[in-house]
């Protein structure tokens, strides 16, 4: 199971209408990113995931119960990036 399938299943509707208009994107892309089960997952790119990491963050200051969403979750090349780490390690 992702982290995305993990903030899909805990927020409601609203707010998945509200990350996705705070990300940019659709509902149902979001719905895409998190489909765990499909043998074409695909990962949000690198601009994508950091605002949906931003827009979840302004949500979770909402509703405390949604898990944390980072965008080496959602990325490859984040997850790789050094500097995306040294943040992570800040906030961690």
């Amino acid at each position: 199971m992702t982290k995305m399938t993990d903030w899909m299943r805990v927020a409601t509707t609203k707010e998945q209408f509200e990350l996705a208009k705070r990300a940019k994107t659709s509902r149902q892309y979001l719905y895409v990113l998190s489909n765990d089960r499909s043998p074409n997952t695909r990962e949000a790119q690198p601009g994508l995931a950091a605002r949906i990491e931003k827009g979840s963050e302004a949500l979770r200051l909402k509703n405390p119960k949604l898990p944390v969403l980072l965008r080496t979750d959602l990325n490859q090349d984040c997850r790789n990036c050094e500097y995306a780490k040294a943040c992570q390690g800040a906030k961690l």
